[in-house]
Formats: C-alpha cells, structure tokens, sequence
C-alpha cells in the first residue's frame, strides 16, 4: 500500500509554548528544497515549471511578481511505499518512483503550480518522494487554496492511478500518529 501523507501547515504549540507555523517565512521554500535534494537523502530530483537547481528562487519570483510573498509559502506531501511494493519493482525501482512523480507534477503543472520533486531511497523498505508545490500559481498570482475538494480530487486522481497501472492502493494520512498506525 502507498502511503501518501499531506504535511499539515496549521499553526501547532511547541515545547515551551510558542505558536509555530510550518513554512510561512522568507526562508520557507529554500529551506524546505535544501532539506529534500540532501544529497546523503536525495537521489533524483525533478520537477515542472522550474528549473530544479533553482526551484526555491524561481518559486520566490514567482511569488514575489504577484506581490504574494507573505503567508503560507509552499505545500509539502509525501508518497511512500513498502519494502514488498519496493522489492516488486526491482532494479527498476527508481524509474517507477520517477514516472510516479512526473505523473503528479504534470496533474498539479496543468494547473499552474510549480513544482519539485526529490525521491529518497537509502533503503528498499523506506523509498518516498517528497514533493514541494508552489502556493501561488505563476499563471494567475492567486494562492492555492487548499480547498477539501482540491485535495480529494488530487487523492482520487492519483489513487487512481497507482490502483490502475501499477495494482497499488493508495491511503491518505494527515499526521505521524495517523502513519504509525497503518505502517
């Protein structure tokens, strides 16, 4: 079963107390880019709309020509498999993690959203792409709303997809507590 898991940016109470919120500073999109293409983590990195080296500061531009550069700056979801899924795949392994993360960039380009990709695998029962997606469209400046709607066509879409063309079942979750239990 794939496991794709939507990284909540809602404000969350830290250890001490302070209100923290995922992604909303100047730093947002780099930082978030320069923990996924690690280069002990990462080992394939793509993207649309971008030029990948440059994803975070093609992803400010955009943003800040649209006058859009305050509040929530990107999203972030991951799209996990298992180790017998991984094995499955065998030596081709990293070219299905590869048509499966240009098949979801092509779907959320269509809609005018940058996006970049960077697909971990240290080990076989651990293989996941990370995505990053723009939260303003370079086509229209308006911010993604993030509307349930959206995200339940999105998770249909790709459900879809991996159940038809690969005979994978694809299962949402929204926090770590949520992962362990399906894990």
């Amino acid at each position: 079963m794939a496991i794709l898991k939507m990284i909540r940016a809602e404000a969350k109470e830290d250890s001490q107390g302070n209100i923290v919120r995922k992604y909303p500073d100047n730093n947002a999109r780099s930082d978030l880019i320069d923990y996924l293409t690690n280069p002990r983590k990462c080992v394939e990195i793509g993207g649309c709309g971008l030029y990948c080296p440059n994803a975070a500061y093609e992803m400010d531009l955009v943003a800040h020509s649209w006058g859009k550069d305050k509040g929530l700056r990107a999203y972030h979801w991951i799209l996990s498999f298992s180790g017998k899924e991984c094995e499955r795949f065998g030596s081709s392994l990293i070219n299905h993690m590869i048509a499966f993360a240009e098949f979801i960039c092509d779907y959320i380009f269509s809609d005018g959203y940058q996006v970049v990709y960077a697909i971990h695998s240290q080990h076989l029962d651990h293989t996941h792409i990370h995505f990053v997606m723009n939260s303003v469209n370079f086509r229209t400046g308006k911010k993604f709303e993030g509307k349930k709607r959206d995200l339940y066509l999105f998770q249909k879409i790709l459900g879809d997809h991996l159940k038809n063309c690969y005979g994978i079942q694809l299962m949402v979750v929204s926090s770590d507590e949520e992962l362990e239990r399906y894990s």
